[in-house]
C-alpha cells in the first residue's frame, strides 16, 4: 500500500486508488476497520480522508442502483398486473422475458398490451422484439 501510495501522490490522482479500493472493498477478508488503518499508515494525515470520499462514492453508488433496481421492479409489476388483467394469469416464459426487458422494452410492451386482442399477439410481440436483444 506504501508504493501505491507513492505511486499515487506522483501522478496527483486518486482514481486510480479508488478503483483499487473498490476491489478491495467487496473482499470480505477487508473490512471497514483493516482498509482505513492500511490507509492511514500509507497516506498519513490523508487516510481517513480517503476512506471518507470513498465510503460517500459507495453510498451515492449504491443509492442509484436500489433507485434503478426499485423503479425496474415497480415497472414489471405494472405490467404483469396489465397482463393479468387483459389476459388472465402471467405464464412462466413471459415473465422471465420480462425480467430481462430493459426499461425501454418494459414501456413498449405495457403500451402495446393494451393493443392485442389476444396472448398471441402477445407472444407474437414478444418473439419479435426479444429477437433484438
Amino acid at each position: 500500500m506504501s508504493l501505491l501510495a507513492d505511486l499515487i501522490q506522483q501522478k496527483t490522482t486518486i482514481n486510480f486508488l479508488s478503483v483499487l479500493l473498490e476491489y478491495i472493498g467487496t473482499n470480505k477478508n477487508c473490512d471497514e476497520d483493516f482498509i482505513k488503518e492500511t490507509l492511514n499508515k500509507a497516506f498519513e494525515s490523508k487516510g481517513e480522508h480517503i476512506m471518507y470520499s470513498l465510503v460517500d462514492k459507495w453510498k451515492i453508488d449504491a443509492k442509484k442502483e436500489g433507485k434503478n433496481e426499485g423503479r425496474k421492479e415497480g415497472k414489471t409489476e405494472l405490467l404483469s398486473f396489465l397482463f393479468e388483467e387483459r389476459f388472465g394469469k402471467v405464464p412462466q416464459q413471459i415473465k422471465k422475458q420480462i425480467n430481462k426487458a430493459d426499461d425501454k422494452l418494459i414501456e413498449d410492451l405495457a403500451r402495446s398490451i393494451l393493443k392485442f386482442q389476444s396472448i398471441n399477439e402477445c407472444y407474437l410481440w414478444l418473439d419479435k422484439n426479444f429477437a433484438k436483444i
